[in-house]
């Protein structure tokens, strides 16, 4: 039997593009304290690892005992900073997140109280509402999580290509090592969601 594949109206990035435009127009710090998260991220590991490199470099040379200190006293701040940064930003996302879902399920429900009765009682339309309505009923649906997970993707994406640059100064095999290995994870997750689906 031929399986005829229904492709979506709308794409992920269609998805995720329309959820950003409603945040901004409901809460545009939840948009802007997404963004600016994923730097904070990408900094924290590359200022632990400066720091690391900086005393065992110090030690090396065997360098004043000050230096040493005044070196490990202002990076540990740094990062101390960033930390603080990084937990305020998490929870004001949080917060924003979950007021920007319950200006959803409004939306949602002002929309059932000026449908049709014909729209509310046919089965499509009981099955289009209770599919919204799924999207935003608890705290680990889609429109209150897809925040944090995009801090996640921005800052694994500026990670990447943070350390590459870094790594491309020590050995550029390395980066396209890398390259490969994340095309063929790419490659691999994609097949494995189509059969799936």
């Amino acid at each position: 039997m031929n399986k005829e594949k229904i492709s979506p109206r709308y794409s992920m990035w269609n998805n995720i593009g329309f959820i950003i435009r409603q945040a901004w127009r409901i809460d545009n710090r939840l948009v802007i304290l997404t963004f600016l998260q994923s730097p904070v991220l990408v900094l924290l590991p590359l200022l632990g690892s400066y720091l690391s490199a900086s005393v065992v470099r110090l030690v090396a040379e065997d360098g004043v005992p000050f230096q040493l200190i005044e070196t490990i006293l202002l990076l540990s701040f740094g990062m101390l900073i960033l930390r603080v940064m990084q937990d305020y930003m998490n929870s004001k996302i949080e917060w924003a997140a979950f007021k920007n879902r319950f200006s959803y399920i409004s939306i949602c429900s002002r929309k059932v109280m000026d449908m049709d009765y014909e729209n509310i009682e046919a089965p499509a339309g009981q099955t289009r509402m209770q599919k919204a309505f799924n999207c935003l009923y608890n705290n680990n649906s889609g429109t209150q999580k897809i925040f944090s997970q995009l801090v996640n993707l921005l800052s694994n994406v500026g990670g990447l290509i943070t350390l590459s640059v870094l790594l491309l100064n020590v050995n550029p095999w390395i980066v396209v090592f890398l390259f490969v290995l994340t095309v063929g994870n790419y490659f691999i997750i994609r097949k494995n969601t189509v059969w799936l689906h």
